[in-house]
């Protein structure tokens, strides 16, 4: 387990000089006293080779060019040294890839590649009325839909219906906005009477949002999700980020990709890492070493973690026992068989030249 001394710990491998897999921006960062020995130093190179080699056995397999490494060790670093899978309280915590996204957007090129604090997901807002460009936003995650269920089988007048239905959205909508949110996403549908009432109250609303995404929103921004309006008590806690917005992917062949961005600039409870610079096929395998390499990347984390708690040195180089002049035991029983062959052949030729 990481020792609290070493829980903000961030370290990343050394450059290589051969392969310039980590740029300046990428550099070792050495916060503890003890990664400064000359341990520490055989440590990482020893973890460095490692993971280069294991890198590009899993390229190799996957038939993809070894260039790919030089983009993926550096966001394997970031990922590995942000996010903290022991701070969330779920059982799947202990594995970082259940807390990292990875999202695959063929196109573009392989720079483009980057790991994101906070969610990013597939879906665009309701109306292009609404703000696509939030600071500091306040996020309201309902899992129940905003309509008016009709009673079958009563006879009502259509206006009167139509008024009890606009006097429950409305209730509906005043209740939202008394929580104070800018952005609410929903589990289901909204009706369109409510829909104009968020967006001419300057609500950005996003529908038919997948549960498993809004678990993962209420994880990384740490807030509740409403199963009804009205049966919350007290005040939900609402998600906060650095910033919303909304981005337009393109591939090759023209078609897009709109994203909804939840950006945070340090998130330790889960990121998404965005992956392009080639065909869905090519992502796809990609996406496979990337896992493979963030779950090796963090668990190597642990190790050292582990070995720097436990007091652990690599073993020094000793020198060789059979260095010198004196010869070593091997030598010693080669020469002495050779010697016992030579005193037998002599005996045997003897024997010959006397008979």
């Amino acid at each position: 387990e990481i020792s609290t001394l070493k829980k903000n710990l961030n370290i990343l491998p050394p450059s290589s000089p051969d392969t310039g897999y980590l740029t300046s921006n990428h550099r070792i960062e050495i916060e503890d006293p003890l990664l400064s020995s000359s341990g520490a130093k055989a440590l990482l190179q020893a973890f460095c080779e490692h993971e280069e080699i294991m890198l590009h056995q899993l390229l190799s397999k996957e038939n993809l060019d070894p260039s790919w490494a030089k983009i993926l060790i550096p966001i394997a670093a970031r990922v590995a040294n942000t996010v903290r899978p022991k701070i969330c309280s779920s059982v799947d915590s202990i594995d970082i890839r259940n807390h990292v996204f990875l999202k695959k957007i063929p196109g573009g090129q392989r720079q483009e590649c980057k790991s994101l604090g906070g969610v990013v997901f597939t879906k665009n807002v309701v109306h292009r009325q609404m703000m696509s460009y939030i600071e500091k936003p306040k996020i309201l995650l309902l899992q129940c839909g905003i309509a008016y269920q009709r009673v079958e089988g009563k006879f009502v007048s259509f206006d009167t219906l139509m008024l009890q239905e606009r006097d429950y959205l409305k209730n509906k909508v005043t209740k939202i906005l008394s929580l104070g949110p800018n952005i609410v996403l929903v589990h289901k549908n909204v009706a369109g009477i409510a829909q104009d009432m968020l967006r001419g109250n300057g609500i950005t609303l996003v529908l038919d949002v997948k549960l498993c995404v809004m678990e993962r929103i209420s994880r990384c921004l740490e807030c509740d999700i409403l199963t009804s309006i009205d049966s919350n008590v007290g005040q939900p806690k609402l998600g906060t980020c650095d910033k919303f917005h909304i981005k337009t992917f393109y591939d090759e062949q023209g078609s897009s990709k709109t994203m909804l961005c939840f950006v945070k600039s340090y998130s330790p409870r889960g990121c998404c890492v965005l992956l392009r610079g080639g065909a869905k096929s090519e992502l796809i395998k990609i996406k496979k070493v990337m896992s493979s390499l963030l779950y090796a990347r963090f668990n190597w984390r642990l190790e050292l973690s582990y070995l720097y708690d436990a007091c652990a040195q690599p073993p020094s180089p000793r020198s060789c026992i059979f260095e010198g002049e004196e010869f070593s035991p091997l030598e010693e029983t080669n020469d002495s068989l050779i010697t016992q062959l030579n005193a037998t052949l002599y005996k045997h030729i003897d024997k010959q030249k006397i008979k």
